[in-house]
């Protein structure tokens, strides 16, 4: 039927729906955008909850690690004081034995504190529990700068509260803030406490931030490095001597030193000391981290790197062969 009996001209009837067509291209450009930004808002809002989620996870497993850490460091400080006082320890190598059993005491504490907590966090949030290892994962690209930063604020607040309930629960002086030795040096002292925080962050790199067969066991070398490092670490940057009113002890994570200071209300003039050699010893880990990846784990050679590729392709269970010999 021709278009014109109707007293529509053929012409003014192809522009009509040329516009239609138009509208409808235009109508799904905008519906298009509208998805995509719907898509964009839900996926930031779904990794905003998981930052905060990961916020309270920290936070909860740096109050459990800091407070069974305190706790037992404050026991082996207060038992020290009563026994120096008592007659039994009244010479020097009685006190001397006794430090000694602290040190042991303080480090088996925050060891033993660290390796039970983070396994039981470590599918959960990772179990950093101190804002030194986040910087590092920071760096080497685990996590974004925002969640780097909220998890660092919830375990400087996880630090403060585990001191403060703490402190709360035991007896005498609370006195497991970080102080420098009587005698060590402001150079000896950054240098401690910057090598102790690397090597823990670097065995946290290794053991956990880079996947292999032995990832599920890195709880236990993270808490055998913080062992180790207060082991070596204690008596100097943070024991005091022997009879010392207010004996400390070794930092290796800012939330640990922020947290006792807070609530003693007492910042020592060099508390500066502790943040910079930590920060710093979690930059030469990131770094000792990286050229070691980039240089060791690149070789086809290597152990690692079979390690690493049974992780990736783990050998297959032989098969027992079917009736007839056919698979």
């Amino acid at each position: 039927m021709d278009s014109s009996h109707f007293g529509i001209h053929p012409a003014k009837l192809n522009e009509g729906s040329f516009a239609h067509h138009e509208y409808e291209e235009q109508g799904s450009a905008v519906t298009d955008r509208q998805l995509e930004k719907e898509s964009r808002t839900r996926e930031g809002l779904h990794k905003l909850r998981h930052d905060i989620l990961c916020g309270i996870g920290e936070f909860a497993g740096t109050f459990m690690f800091l407070l069974c850490a305190f706790l037992g460091a404050q026991s082996a400080i207060y038992n020290r004081s009563v026994g120096e006082a008592a007659p039994v320890a009244a010479n020097d190598n009685e006190v001397s034995e006794l430090f000694g059993c602290t040190i042991l005491f303080i480090s088996l504490s925050f060891g033993m504190s660290l390796l039970v907590v983070a396994w039981a966090f470590f599918r959960i949030t990772g179990s950093a529990f101190n804002p030194a290892v986040t910087f590092s994962l920071w760096l080497v690209g685990g996590c974004d700068l925002r969640r780097a930063c909220g998890v660092i604020v919830a375990q400087l607040l996880g630090g403060i509260a585990a001191a403060g309930v703490a402190k709360g629960f035991t007896l005498g002086d609370f006195a497991v803030g970080n102080r420098i030795a009587q005698g060590t040096s402001y150079r000896q002292a950054f240098g401690i406490e910057m090598f102790a925080t690397a090597l823990l962050v670097f065995t946290v790199l290794m053991l956990a931030a880079e996947k292999s067969r032995t990832t599920f066991l890195a709880p236990v070398g993270i808490g055998m490095a913080l062992f180790i490092g207060h082991i070596a670490s204690v008596g100097w940057t943070g024991a005091g001597n022997f009879r010392a009113a207010y004996p400390s002890l070794t930092g290796i994570n800012p939330a640990r030193t922020f947290g006792p200071d807070v609530v003693n209300g007492s910042f020592a003039s060099y508390s500066w000391l502790y943040y910079l050699g930590q920060f710093c010893g979690a930059l030469v880990a990131t770094l000792l981290c990286r050229l070691t990846i980039a240089e060791l784990l690149s070789l086809s050679s290597s152990n690692a790197n079979l390690d690493f590729s049974l992780c990736r392709h783990p050998p297959q269970e032989p098969r027992l062969p079917t009736r007839g010999g056919r698979d």
